[in-house]
């Protein structure tokens, strides 16, 4: 009999007539070699420049799907980089595609990295839902902008909510920063660094003469604040204008905010 991997000639008992191979190695080989001729016949391959895309099964996601005994995994582009390679990955390692294609099988646009790695790409390619582009939004670029403006004019918080029909909540996180941040970092309100601040507050004591405001004293206390006039929660807009701050010793920090 001729083995179908080595192309040797082998003997074997009568109740292993139909036996195809002369040894389990070349058994395995074979069988590699077929699943990885099927797994490439299903790409269509082009430049290395181009996306590899994948014809055969896609999950919901877009992502290409095969079954092949010998390797772990079934995600079209997991394979296509450790057939190229020659090595295997572990559930935690993602594969990302630099060329945010799903179904690309292209090992020249497949690189490794972590879970924390790949949400980093989504943000810094812009891929990710948020502002009004987010289906649950309940605001508009515009209405945060106006929802800004009128704070800053003086309008409580309960009315604008109102005016919106959101939670006065809502409202202060807008204010805050800590919603629609990325969406207005262009616009009308900014958000300096810790540097910012710290360069602030140098300049509101040393404008100051390092002295109390209000009590003018020099020796009360050692340790002085820059106090904000207007709220830093408030009025975001004001949270580094050096005409919003003052110096206030200890004592009088704390009645300032005991009113």
């Amino acid at each position: 009999m001729i083995c179908l991997k080595c192309q040797l000639e082998f003997t074997c008992s009568k109740n292993l007539k139909n036996r195809k191979y002369c040894s389990l190695e070349c058994a395995y080989q074979h069988r590699q070699s077929l699943a990885l001729s099927r797994f490439w016949s299903n790409v269509k391959i082009d430049t290395p420049e181009k996306c590899w895309i994948w014809s055969g099964n896609l999950d919901r996601q877009g992502y290409g799907k095969i079954g092949i005994r010998t390797l772990p995994t079934r995600g079209a582009h997991r394979i296509a980089y450790m057939l190229t390679h020659s090595c295997s990955l572990s559930r935690e390692t993602i594969i990302r595609h630099t060329c945010d294609n799903p179904p690309c099988c292209n090992p020249n646009h497949l690189k490794t990295g972590t879970t924390k790695d790949n949400i980093n790409d989504k943000i810094l390619r812009h891929r990710t839902c948020y502002g009004s582009t987010n289906r649950g939004a309940k605001l508009s670029l515009d209405d945060v902008k106006e929802i800004i403006k009128l704070r800053q004019a003086g309008i409580k918080r309960n009315l604008i909510a109102q005016q919106f029909s959101i939670n006065a909540n809502h409202v202060s996180r807008l204010l805050s920063g800590s919603r629609w941040k990325k969406a207005l970092l262009s616009g009308e309100r900014k958000f300096p660094s810790q540097n910012s601040r710290s360069s602030w507050r140098k300049a509101i004591f040393e404008r100051d003469g390092f002295k109390c405001q209000r009590c003018n004293d020099e020796t009360k206390n050692e340790k002085f604040y820059a106090h904000h006039i207007k709220s830093w929660k408030d009025f975001p807009h004001l949270r580094f204008d050096i005409n919003n701050g003052i110096t206030l010793c200890y004592d009088c920090h704390r009645m300032e905010h005991t009113k």
